[in-house]
């Protein structure tokens, strides 16, 4: 990033390349909570690695160390998302509009809107010019793309026992070096480690990562600003699995509710034994590695 420009303030395909990797970021906790209500541990610690490579190369695009421990980008859970909508007091005459979360006793800014096709999106980010580049990404990108910013029941986040989950390296190895948001994230984690740049040498292979940021793929025209009918009805992802938890889809509360579900399962074959507790959860054994911090949200 040309050191021309103060933090933030940078051109139009800078600050398109940001709502990449925001994307990215959003993609990768969506990933993170179905893995969790599916019991994937595998494909939770994958989204979780990604997320991780999403707040690097955040970081690093925007010259903000503290980024990659900062507040992460993520898609608007419904209340804040109507709370949001509220604040706007009946001005939204467009897809996406931007405003200030402070009403809401919240440092950061919010993304509201609405896809045809996708229905209610929003995002909760840290700082107005990344909300402001977000909301262009989403009046303009396909609609496809920009699923993981679809409204959720819940506040997405990472829970504690994603410790040890940072793999900048097999992120990347995963990427797509056809897809411009991976593109993105790619282009932006230049310039972290050795490894990591040997990694994005490999995988992109033959791809101008600097052309590509500089030349963005065709967006498409706004689409009419008017609902669909039955647009408000339109599908939520996750959401009838997450009505079927009792308590929030963390990472921290699933894995406990998960306990105590296989617990249950066991004394009702065995025909629940009077006077016999159920085995307690172990704590986590997860624990930091040197060096790492643990995403927060």
């Amino acid at each position: 990033m040309s050191t021309d420009y103060p933090l933030l303030a940078v051109p139009g395909y800078e600050l398109y390349q940001l709502a990449h990797v925001a994307t990215f970021i959003a993609d990768g906790l969506v990933r993170h909570r179905r893995a969790a209500v599916a019991r994937d541990r595998p494909g939770r610690r994958r989204a979780a690695r990604d997320v991780h490579a999403g707040r690097a190369a955040l970081a690093n695009a925007t010259g903000d160390p503290s980024a990659a421990a900062g507040p992460l980008p993520r898609p608007l859970d419904a209340d804040t998302y109507r709370a949001a909508r509220g604040l706007l007091a009946g001005q939204m005459e467009r897809e996406a509009m931007v405003v200030a979360l402070s009403s809401l006793g919240r440092d950061s800014w919010a993304v509201v809107g609405f896809v045809p096709g996708l229905g209610p999106v929003g995002a909760e980010l840290p700082n107005h010019d990344l909300a402001g580049a977000l909301r262009e990404h989403i009046l303009t990108r396909p609609a496809r793309e920009l699923d993981g910013w679809s409204v959720t029941d819940r506040p997405l986040r990472l829970g504690q026992d994603r410790w040890g989950t940072a793999d900048e390296a097999a992120a990347v190895a995963d990427l797509d070096p056809r897809r411009a948001q991976h593109q993105a994230v790619a282009r932006n984690l230049r310039g972290v480690a050795s490894v990591v740049d040997g990694a994005i040498t490999e995988r992109f292979a033959g791809v101008d990562l600097d052309a590509a940021s500089a030349s963005p793929a065709r967006t498409p025209q706004r689409a009419a600003s008017s609902p669909t009918p039955g647009g408000e009805a339109t599908r939520q992802p996750f959401r009838a699995a997450s009505r079927a938890l009792a308590v929030e889809a963390d990472d921290d509360a699933l894995e406990l509710l998960n306990q105590q579900n296989e617990a249950s399962g066991a004394r009702a074959a065995l025909g629940d034994v009077p006077g016999r507790s159920p085995r307690p959860a172990q704590p986590s054994s997860h624990r930091p590695v040197p060096g790492r911090g643990a995403i927060r949200p």
